[in-house]
């Protein structure tokens, strides 16, 4: 929250920057502002933030853009260690130093590419070196000699991924991973690409290229506004969208990994108990839904596998026309159908849930979508395995989206998803009705 203040963090890292400047004997630019972009709070554990700052630097034709992670500690004590550790290492190219102490959070910043466990970032942040690695791959991306030379940082989750999109006539994306993660991730995207161009019903992203030296994979950018932004006619979009999920669930594709329920159990587990550390008043609720979700498991039988998204939310999903595309097939994998389903209508719930929406809208949307896709696949769906899937997604919805990021209302966010669950649960809930 402090953090948030308006003008203190660009204060904040000024003075760091400063200080971190006279020992390193390398000039800080002035920030003309600061924002932060993303936020991953894990509770009385460590917080860590992306903030995008514009640099006004005065032997520049105009301002600069300087990505910064801030990791913040448990203590002082620890934020001094870890700058310690981090301002011995090799710096690489950024516009202030690489990285500065915030004594005052508990935190240490550094200026990417310097962040840690994510080296390859820096290639691709270097306007030389990403000009090098277009001119190397001009002819599997479609480029020709005339392209322009920084991509856009679209996402940075620390240590683990970085997305960049470039837009200099054919858009792509390169989504750069930790080590061995980057493997799968284009075979998966391969499996999708081939399936594509012979039965699917939908359109995931191409596979362009995987640069194994750099972990990167680069694929095409699909067209379209995400399911769940508010610009699409969600009435008319939730058919094709069932038909693409009963497509996908159809198609034959063989993934490599599989998704089982208990490792959906034990990741439940542990999500919630950042839950209730943040919330303590929630742990005999969450204790008893807990419960719950652990004794209908043991009634269900997981008797069917087909190839499946897992990791299906409504922003994934494209909508252009009537034409679909689903993005992000990292977690592609062979596992139970309506495990996609579950959470996709767990979204729907979570956004009528927090959004404060008219309920018999939000309740028309989930039942077009349930009655479109039991259509699709000319059978009923089987309510208690879908009635598990919502609530455990539902449960996992509101821990990503409320307790991660921090949003305004986040507390009720959460207690009011713990209740919609324990209607599921229950049994009484109108949402499956």
């Amino acid at each position: 929250a402090l953090l948030r203040a308006p003008g203190r963090l660009q204060r904040l890292i000024e003075r760091a920057w400063s200080q971190a400047a006279l020992r390193s004997a390398q000039p800080a630019p002035a920030i003309v502002c600061a924002r932060i972009t993303q936020i991953h709070y894990k509770p009385f554990g460590r917080a860590r933030v992306v903030v995008e700052a514009v640099l006004g630097c005065k032997a520049a034709e105009r301002a600069q853009t300087q990505f910064l992670f801030i990791n913040i500690y448990r203590s002082t004590e620890r934020a001094r260690e870890k700058y310690a550790q981090a301002a011995g290492a090799q710096a690489l190219p950024s516009y202030g130093p690489a990285v500065a102490l915030l004594e005052d959070f508990q935190a240490v910043a550094w200026s990417l590419p310097n962040g840690p466990k994510l080296d390859a970032i820096q290639y691709f942040l270097s306007a030389a070196k990403f000009r090098q690695f277009l001119a190397e791959h001009r002819r599997d991306l479609g480029f020709d000699d005339s392209f322009e030379v920084r991509p856009e940082l679209i996402r940075y989750v620390p240590r683990k991924r970085a997305l960049f999109r470039y837009a200099p006539g054919p858009t792509v994306y390169i989504k750069l991973y930790g080590p061995g993660e980057d493997k799968t991730a284009a075979a998966n995207l391969a499996l999708m690409t081939k399936a594509a161009s012979e039965h699917l019903n939908f359109e995931p992203p191409r596979l362009l290229l995987h640069d194994a030296l750099r972990r990167a994979v680069v694929m095409s950018e699909m067209p379209g506004a995400q399911l769940t932004s508010g610009c699409v006619n969600i009435v008319r979009a939730l058919p094709a969208v069932a038909q693409a999920l009963a497509g996908l669930h159809s198609s034959g594709i063989a993934p490599s990994t599989a998704w089982s329920p208990e490792s959906e159990m034990a990741a439940l587990s542990l999500a919630m108990t950042d839950v209730t550390s943040a919330l303590p008043a929630l742990a005999p609720s969450m204790d008893t839904l807990l419960a719950w979700i652990a004794a209908l498991r043991r009634d269900l039988v997981f008797s069917e596998t087909t190839p499946i998204h897992a990791n299906l939310f409504g922003d994934q999903i494209l909508i252009a026309s009537n034409a679909v595309s689903i993005v992000d097939w990292d977690d592609l994998a062979a596992g139970d159908p309506l495990y996609d389903v579950g959470r996709l209508a767990a979204h729907l719930i979570y956004l009528s849930l927090c959004r404060n929406t008219d309920p018999a809208s939000a309740l028309r949307h989930l039942h077009i979508l349930l009655g479109a896709y039991a259509k699709a696949v000319a059978r009923p769906l089987d309510r208690q395995r879908l009635r598990w899937h919502i609530a455990i997604a539902l449960l996992m919805r509101a821990k990503i989206s409320a307790l991660r990021a921090l949003p305004a209302g986040w507390v009720a966010h959460i207690d009011e998803t713990v209740k919609a669950t324990a209607r599921i649960m229950e049994d009484e809930s109108e949402w499956l009705l």
